[in-house]
């Protein structure tokens, strides 16, 4: 039986498209991404709304809308207005229309998660390991993907893709992917090729702070808006850059790298650096699945390290602010909520963007929690998929953004 989801080929973000095939970056018109955007973003909504606010022709609506429907990913439904004749069918995502798995890791464990067409998380599984290694990474999130494909009852054909979101940056030379310090296993490995061989569908690799931008994007406060910087406290410090709704991520794929506002071996608003923070103050805290117990928001330490970490931020995202005027900086990461709240208030004061008179962004800690990192993995597939809308106009050959030679 062909797939509904047929139309739209398997590929690979981190692999050239095939001769005469359109391949991933070409698989929906940039108008069909622009309806779709709008109905994730608006659903439901009627197809006049859509019309008017894209300037379609109703023509060139319905085929759009119907092939969706036809597929499965978006669904109708019937709305009665009280007056005769017929009735509205607005259309809105169905959720169960496609999934994704993401992936994201850390030094002692990953998290595995399926999600919906809708950005949701639907069920995750967290996989121990001594190592952070390449090959036990694969085999880790394999034997997850298995686990929640059995669980859950995942149809194969409707699965779109594995995501990881990958502490690093990129070079524009083969491997691509420049690991952080702290993974010195990943560092030259070809992660495509090794993840790819484990998986039995198609592999997108996206560093973790622009995958946690995408799940901003996607699923969470970044939703409502097409500008906004997304801040990532992971082992490091990060950000994502949001500009008309798709992801910037400048000629080399490091785009909103916002750790270059605080050199290494200094104090940083950094997750590895709190741990250093910690192991001073004698307590017990390796990883960031170490935070998950009560309490922990009242370790000594803890609030003065929130504290400072936020006082620096204030400082480098009022640079940031007045260099991309977004309407929004939404601050995330591995930290519990609660860790986030604190940094997210320390920032968003009198002081922040004070140095100008023009409007200031709107400041939030993120809604995704510990979950963002996972999620935004499983976005980075559903984006590339269906919602980046430059995919639809590529003609060279680019990798995450890096064009090969």
């Amino acid at each position: 039986m062909t797939s509904r989801l047929d139309r739209w080929p398997r590929a690979s973000s981190l692999m050239p498209a095939e001769v005469g095939d359109r391949g991933l970056y070409e698989t929906l018109t940039q108008n069909e991404r622009r309806v779709l955007d709008l109905i994730w973003r608006k659903g439901p909504i009627a197809r006049a709304e859509l019309s008017d606010k894209l300037g379609l022709t109703t023509g060139s609506l319905s085929r759009i809308t119907q092939n969706f429907v036809s597929s499965g990913i978006v669904l109708e439904s019937i709305r009665h207005d009280g007056v005769r004749g017929n009735p509205m069918r607005p259309l809105q995502i169905n959720p169960e229309g496609a999934m994704a798995f993401g992936v994201s890791f850390s030094h002692t464990y990953m998290e595995v998660g399926l999600i919906n067409l809708a950005g949701e998380l639907v069920d995750s599984v967290r996989q121990n390991y001594a190592e952070a290694r390449p090959e036990v990474i694969a085999a880790s999130a394999r034997d997850a993907i298995s686990l929640l494909e059995e669980t859950n009852s995942v149809d194969p054909d409707r699965v779109l893709g594995v995501g990881f979101a990958v502490p690093g940056d990129f070079s524009p030379e083969h491997p691509f992917l420049i690991a952080h310090p702290y993974f010195p296993h990943l560092r030259d490995a070809n992660l495509h090729a090794i993840f790819s061989e484990s998986m039995p569908y198609p592999v997108f690799i996206e560093n973790d702070c622009n995958s946690a931008a995408l799940g901003e994007r996607v699923v969470g406060f970044g939703k409502q808006y097409t500008n906004f910087i997304s801040v990532f406290v992971c082992h490091g410090i990060g950000g994502g850059v949001i500009l008309d709704s798709d992801l910037y991520r400048g000629v080399h794929g490091n785009a909103g790298g916002i750790h270059a506002f605080f050199p290494m071996h200094q104090a940083r608003p950094s997750g590895h650096d709190f741990f250093d923070v910690m192991a001073r103050e004698g307590h017990p805290i390796r990883d960031f699945n170490d935070l998950e117990v009560t309490g922990a928001l009242e370790l000594s330490g803890v609030r003065p390290w929130l504290s400072r970490a936020g006082a620096q931020l204030l400082e480098a995202l009022s640079v940031v602010a007045r260099l991309f005027d977004p309407e929004a900086i939404i601050i995330g990461g591995r930290l519990p909520p609660s860790f986030l709240d604190e940094i997210r208030a320390a920032v968003d004061t009198k002081s922040f963007c004070a140095s100008s008179a023009a409007a200031k962004p709107a400041v939030h800690a993120s809604g995704l929690g510990p979950k963002a990192g996972v999620v935004g993995a499983g976005a980075l597939v559903i984006y590339a998929r269906f919602l980046d809308s430059r995919s639809a106009t590529r003609s060279d050959n680019l990798i995450n953004g890096r064009r090969q030679s």
